[in-house]
């Protein structure tokens, strides 16, 4: 049966969360049209057999030695899709593996679901595990110009960078207490335009990829949601949220609560990419700064 729904997943020292993710792709009323790819980014060597056991017509692994991060094992897995098959599927589909469906006709329902012809990325209600609450619109407008190079000087810094992973952690409990009033708000925005979904869990249409575009993010992890919104404002796509689709996100199980050095180096670089790309001044015309 051809494939309609492409579903890409990176483990990374997750084996557990990875089985589990697969088992609840199985279960879904449209696992026939489904084909899940794994880029293993713990694996040892390009014959680890850590996954051989998960194989079959409907999953396949690719083990990644050389580690590509989250959007770049995917980029890699969408590749070798592409070397296999003539066309792109109607959805593509970047997951985390600690994620769950939260019910069983959740791929019967995007294939039922008639996408808007501007829409590039459908965006899910993804529930936090931690808060219950929907963690989307990750973002409902374009941040300012001054606010991702504010980001960008407080993650420059370990410290300043940990104070706000604290603090977003505090604002995720304190969100738990107003779920009813957040639920409400989430429902009215069903359908509507947003500026970037949570890039725990998110669907791409054939569309993105008729636009030319592609998974390319210039950092190895975090801020690949902005990346998404902003190639998607270049090609005049639209973001959708949709939470009559909905997952569940156990946060954290591949991070932790508290970041390591080496994920701050991460969240630094990501940081730093996202501002000077996406958020630098323009330069004025020289003869407008003569008047």
């Amino acid at each position: 049966m051809q494939t309609k729904i492409l579903v890409l997943c990176v483990n990374y020292n997750t084996q557990s969360d990875t089985e589990d993710f697969v088992r609840h792709c199985a279960e879904q009323t449209a696992y026939e049209n489904c084909q899940i790819m794994i880029a293993n980014n713990s694996a040892r060597d390009k014959s680890d057999p850590t996954f051989e056991h998960l194989k079959n017509d409907h999953v396949q692994v690719i083990n990644c030695p050389e580690n590509l991060g989250y959007f770049g094992a995917c980029q890699r897995l969408l590749t070798e899709y592409l070397k296999q098959n003539s066309e792109i599927p109607n959805y593509v589909i970047i997951s985390n593996v600690d994620i769950q469906f939260q019910d069983n006709q959740f791929m019967s329902k995007l294939l039922l679901i008639k996408a808007q012809q501007s829409a590039g990325v459908i965006a899910p209600a993804v529930h936090s595990s931690l808060s219950g609450v929907d963690t989307n619109p990750f973002m409902l407008k374009r941040p300012s110009r001054f606010r991702m190079q504010m980001y960008k000087y407080i993650f420059s810094n370990d410290i300043t960078c940990q104070l706000y992973q604290i603090a977003g952690l505090v604002k995720s409990k304190m969100k738990k207490l107003f779920r009813v009033s957040t639920a409400e708000a989430s429902r009215s925005l069903a359908g509507q335009k947003i500026y970037a979904g949570h890039g725990a869990f998110l669907i791409f249409t054939k569309k993105y990829f008729q636009a030319g575009l592609d998974f390319y993010h210039g950092a190895f992890l975090y801020g690949e949601e902005i990346t998404t919104a902003e190639k998607c404002l270049q090609k005049k796509l639209d973001i959708i949220y949709e939470p009559s689709l909905a997952v569940i996100h156990r946060e954290h199980a591949s991070t932790g609560l508290i970041y390591s050095k080496r994920t701050l180096g991460f969240i630094r670089e990501s940081s730093r990419y996202l501002a000077d790309t996406y958020f630098k001044r323009q330069k004025q015309n020289k003869e407008e700064t003569l008047w």
